[in-house]
């Protein structure tokens, strides 16, 4: 559940043309990785807290900024998923989601509708 949620919001967020640029990303970024945090008060202060036990990512770009796969992360920064797109002429078609062993586990496909871009999840 928690994997589907972050994997569709990221999935929608890295969209053509470039996913440099609507991730706010400036250059040549071959990856970033992300850590959730819990937020805790100190003395009046909002600081980090301790590690969250899930929803760490890392994504991968190739040279024309377009992201080429996202890999999460458990607490330990062990994988525990890995998703990868398909693209025809440029534009997304498809994304598929790995387990930690290289097991399909969901397919998304891209259907671009009147200018609406549209997925579909096709639950293995």
């Amino acid at each position: 559940m928690i994997l589907s949620c972050c994997a569709t919001i990221v999935l929608t967020s890295c969209d053509n043309p470039n996913s440099w640029k609507s991730e706010g990303l400036n250059g040549n970024v071959k990856n970033y990785l992300v850590r959730y945090y819990k937020a805790e008060e100190r003395f009046g202060k909002w600081e980090k807290g301790d590690i969250e036990n899930y929803g760490h990512m890392k994504v991968n770009f190739d040279k024309d900024g377009l992201h080429q796969e996202i890999e999460y992360y458990d607490y330990d920064m062990d994988l525990v998923a890995k998703s990868i797109p398909f693209r025809k002429n440029g534009e997304k078609i498809e994304e598929t989601v790995y387990n930690e062993f290289g097991k399909l586990q969901q397919k998304y496909i891209f259907k671009n509708i009147s200018g609406n871009n549209i997925v579909l999840n096709d639950k293995k």
